[in-house]
């Protein structure tokens, strides 16, 4: 129950499909398929938070690169997933 609300979408400030829960951003598609994930950095390091419970898909990437390349997940998540890749995971999280 706490993870359900955890990745529910609370924060209307923007209309769509993307959301903020408690603590994660979310891409709801609806009919029960939903995109978790977070990203992070701190004095040059980067970080990346990726989780698809409706496929069991979960990728984290951890860089020492100053830039935004963690984020470009679109790629590992095709590989992993045999290609079936929603729109917006081929862009920057």
């Amino acid at each position: 129950e706490t993870l359900e609300m955890a990745f529910s979408g609370y924060s209307k400030e923007r209309g769509g499909r993307r959301n903020y829960g408690l603590g994660w951003r979310i891409i709801d598609y609806g009919y029960g398929k939903k995109d978790i994930y977070h990203n992070g950095w701190w004095h040059g390091y980067n970080s990346a938070f990726f989780r698809r419970p409706y496929d069991g898909i979960t990728v984290i990437v951890l860089s020492n690169w100053n830039n935004k390349s963690a984020y470009l997940i679109g790629d590992v998540v095709s590989i992993i997933s045999k290609g079936n890749v929603f729109d917006d995971t081929t862009e920057e999280l």
